[in-house]
């Protein structure tokens, strides 16, 4: 459960990770603990188009997925106040919006093994594990691996109890309330 890393004092916590490593629920335990609003970058860019991912992907592609992503990650950046944005596994991966992220974020990765990123996507019909799921996993992963490693910490949640995956980072995440 470790979090490498330093503590941080930046009011804006982003959440990166593979899909299925707990962004959402550790995100938004950790907002309401620590007093912070808390952002579901997926759920915004749903809200936005006025369609899931999963059509947005289907109508339009991941570029246009991509493009609304990274727009909402601009707004989320240009933000005020302490709050907690759990974003989408790929978020991050253009070079100059993770420059840009790191810059004015703490970014903290959560990882988990293939297996339970497997047993955690089982029936959540995401658009870039469609076909052979733990090949695309293990290729995924493998692909997103330098860029993930870029983030200031690194949290495993692995059989670890949300609770305590909050404490960690509540503890470490120092930012004026």
């Amino acid at each position: 459960t470790a979090v490498s890393g330093a503590p941080n004092t930046r009011p804006l916590l982003l959440l990166w990770g593979f899909m299925g490593t707990g962004k959402s629920t550790v995100g938004r335990a950790l907002a309401e603990a620590t007093g912070a609003a808390f952002v579901d970058l997926d759920q915004r860019i749903e809200a936005r188009a006025g369609k899931s991912i999963a059509a947005i992907f289907t109508d339009e592609g991941e570029a246009r997925f991509r493009e609304l992503e990274r727009a909402e990650v601009t707004t989320a950046l240009t933000g005020v106040g302490r709050r907690v944005v759990a974003l989408g596994g790929g978020a991050l991966l253009d070079p100059e919006l993770r420059i840009r992220a790191l810059a004015g974020a703490w970014v903290v990765v959560l990882v988990a093994s293939g297996a339970a990123i497997l047993a955690r996507t089982d029936a959540s019909g995401r658009p870039l594990l469609a076909g052979d799921r733990e090949a695309n996993i293990a290729r995924l992963l493998q692909e997103r691996a330098s860029a993930y490693a870029e983030a200031h910490a690194e949290l495993a949640t692995d059989g670890v109890e949300v609770a305590a995956l909050v404490e960690r980072l509540a503890a470490l995440w120092s930012a004026p309330r």
